[in-house]
């Protein structure tokens, strides 16, 4: 669990970027979108602290933060779960028996280019500030490019000018093993595969294809196209229809990533009906029915929104049922990050579920649901059921823990019985899409699962 700060808590900043990669001009251009404004002076107000050869007598007290800052705990927290969102900052703490405080370090931003071609950060980008707003930073980003692609190029390769001396490498070697040693060398990212829960992307290729969109471009955007659908819900019909909006068409026919984000921005703000895509019901595997009839009829049916609902449409019927709330960017991004690292939906939605509903949280934070997210990930968690069966058990452990203890740290909650409506009930494995008229009928229905939740509160934890 994330450790709370406290205006006593000590706090040291550090950095392994270089100091051009914090460039505070293209900072406030392109990730203050992004961020709250005690985020954005956070982040700055860090940097300012940078000092060489960080230690522990250049520590200071977070009090020094919250009255430079002028906020209070909770906003500082939020402040520093954005920048952690955005990547922008990693958080360590130390504990060693001495002291107890906390290291800041500040980590390399994206150059505007690198943002722009992120297919989360520039759809959170687009969402926060708007298609006008959002061309102009695209002209800003490629303003001194040149375009190259249709010349001859005349580079000369390393290894044209410089010839090592062989006889040095078995020598030098060791000594570039120490130094990458010593810098701790970031080594290159993995390459996560998205999660499909049953979108088929060789199907939406092939008609694309057969519409005449450039084969290359669709394998090169695939993530980007995925990444949407698992956003927003998007199904192959409504996709199919967006991609066409986005293509050039000439001799090429080739796709534009921005053309794209901006029609998917345009659909949302419509709001339009997802199309729906007939597919055979695929039979249920016997473990996952036997895990299914091991779940309370309530539980079953709360499986089966979780995995009709995209998460962000999930998570804006949470956010509404518990007092109108609304799903921020950060959010937005912290879900793209799950969805970027291999999360099933529905398991991302139980994820919601529990830190909104169960723990009654406003808003989703990267902390904690990181920490949750690597739990689960390392129980081998794959799908709402048995994300749910986690979430039953945590309220046992807890529930047992209070009672030893006599005093509650977290609230356990009865399970509810409630009713869904009939579009609810029918086999997950169809997997319908969600009307705007379903989506409504959701909304009731969690807010009478959270209002029984709270009735059945004595009740103790979830029944199976």
């Amino acid at each position: 669990m994330a450790k709370a700060i406290s205006p006593k808590s000590g706090y040291l900043v550090t950095t392994s970027a270089a100091i051009s990669q914090l460039n505070n001009r293209e900072l406030a251009e392109f990730y203050q979108p992004l961020m709250s404004t005690a985020a954005f002076a956070l982040i700055q107000l860090l940097r300012t602290e940078l000092q060489p050869h960080p230690n522990r007598d250049q520590l200071r007290r977070h009090s020094h933060l919250l009255a430079l800052l002028n906020v209070g705990l909770n906003t500082l927290t939020e402040a520093r779960n954005q920048l952690e969102a955005l990547e922008l900052l990693r958080t360590f703490y130390v504990s060693d028996g001495e002291q107890n405080f906390f290291v800041y370090d500040l980590q390399a931003q994206l150059t505007p280019r690198q943002l722009l071609s992120d297919d989360l950060l520039s759809t959170l980008l687009l969402q926060n500030v708007g298609p006008e707003h959002f061309e102009r930073l695209v002209d800003l980003a490629g303003q001194y490019q040149y375009d190259v692609e249709n010349l001859d190029e005349d580079t000369h390769s390393f290894f044209d000018v410089f010839q090592p001396d062989q006889a040095e490498l078995g020598r030098d070697e060791k000594v570039l093993k120490n130094a990458k040693q010593s810098l701790k060398l970031a080594a290159h990212e993995r390459v996560v595969q998205l999660p499909t829960d049953g979108f088929n992307y060789g199907v939406l290729a092939q008609q694309l294809r057969q519409d005449g969109v450039a084969s290359e471009d669709l394998q090169k955007y695939r993530e980007l196209i995925t990444t949407n659908h698992l956003l927003y819900g998007l199904d192959e019909v409504a996709l199919r229809k967006l991609v066409l909006q986005a293509v050039d068409w000439g001799v090429k026919n080739s796709f534009q990533p921005r053309r794209f984000q901006l029609a998917v921005a345009a659909s949302q703000g419509q709001r339009k009906a997802p199309a729906t895509v007939e597919t055979k019901p695929a039979l249920a595997e016997p473990q996952k029915e036997s895990q299914q009839l091991s779940l309370s009829t309530e539980e079953q049916q709360l499986v089966a929104v979780a995995k009709k609902l995209a998460p962000l449409q999930f998570l804006a019927t949470l956010k509404k049922q518990t007092g109108g709330g609304f799903v921020t960017s950060n959010e937005r991004y912290i879900i793209a990050n799950l969805i970027k690292m291999g999360m099933a939906t529905d398991v991302i939605n139980i994820l919601s579920y529990y830190v909104i509903i169960n723990q009654e949280l406003p808003t989703l934070r990267k902390n904690l649901v990181d920490t949750i997210a690597n739990s689960w990930q390392r129980a081998g968690i794959t799908d709402a059921i048995a994300a749910l069966k986690e979430v039953g058990q945590h309220q046992k452990r807890a529930q047992k823990s209070t009672k030893r203890r006599s005093a509650s740290r977290y609230r356990q909650r009865g399970q509810v019985k409630e009713k869904l409506p009939a579009w609810a009930q029918t086999s997950a494995d169809n997997h319908p899409k969600a009307t705007d008229e379903q989506l409504a009928e959701s909304k009731k229905l969690l807010q009478s699962l959270h209002r029984k939740q709270k009735h059945n509160h004595k009740e103790g934890g979830p029944r199976s």
